[in-house]
């Protein structure tokens, strides 16, 4: 069975992360909970609705939305090394990436987006906006393994978010971020630069739908470039 990996450094099965993930979600999937009571509630569970609203705002305030969400996508979305090496031998296997699929990633993944509700959508927005900008530097041959892992967790969390994240960047500015990683891929080999690439190609996927029209072109000249080997490039 996978673990992972606690602040603490002790090791926690897969499944004991997903039932506490699913636990987080359910708290958070609550209206009431996240936006108080409203005059429609049933009188009788009003200050019970108001009492957990109280707390549940309270907790997020003292952890802070930031961690809570960095842990979520560490738990779920932090590729483990050995599903990127399974991936890069057979990418045709998952077209999408190393990980998607895995039951643990798709309890973190549904717990982000209920966390990303109402009235928590701007601040995890503009959250993951400051890790875009922070963390996904140009990739270069000498990465880590640690740090192909985070840049593939902040592409991840773009694709599955965009909505949020929408209203706090311009496109031009994510097609800035994602630009290096399109390049690396058309103009030098190497497995790290395909598979951020392929995340990157994921994102623009998800984006296009609502990108202005004089960016379209700038998106398909790198695609076909990547579409070439490095040689021809």
């Amino acid at each position: 069975a996978r673990t992972n990996q606690t602040p603490l450094g002790t090791s926690i099965p897969d499944h004991v992360c997903r039932h506490v993930v699913d636990f987080v979600k359910c708290v958070f999937s609550v209206k009431a909970f996240r936006q108080g009571p409203t005059e429609n509630s049933d009188p009788q569970l009003i200050e019970a609705q108001r009492t957990c609203h109280q707390q549940l705002h309270a907790a997020v305030s003292s952890l802070g939305m930031g961690p809570i969400v960095d842990n979520l996508l560490a738990i779920g979305m932090l590729t483990p090394p050995d599903q990127m090496a399974e991936w890069l031998e057979d990418p045709e296997q998952n077209p999408q990436g190393p990980g998607t699929g895995a039951p643990l990633r798709l309890a973190a993944e549904a717990c982000v987006i209920t966390i990303g509700q109402p009235p928590f959508a701007a601040p995890v927005g503009e959250h993951l906006l400051r890790r875009m900008t922070t963390e996904l530097s140009a990739p270069t041959a000498g990465d880590s393994l640690e740090v192909v892992r985070q840049k593939l967790q902040v592409l991840s969390a773009l694709a599955l978010l965009p909505e949020l994240v929408m209203p706090h960047v311009q496109h031009q500015t994510l097609l800035q971020a994602l630009e290096p990683f399109l390049v690396a891929a058309s103009t030098a080999s190497g497995q790290q630069a395909i598979l951020l690439a392929t995340q990157a190609v994921q994102v623009i996927k998800i984006w296009t739908p609502s990108m202005p029209q004089g960016l379209v072109g700038f998106c398909l000249q790198h695609l076909l470039a990547m579409m070439r080997s490095p040689a021809q490039a």
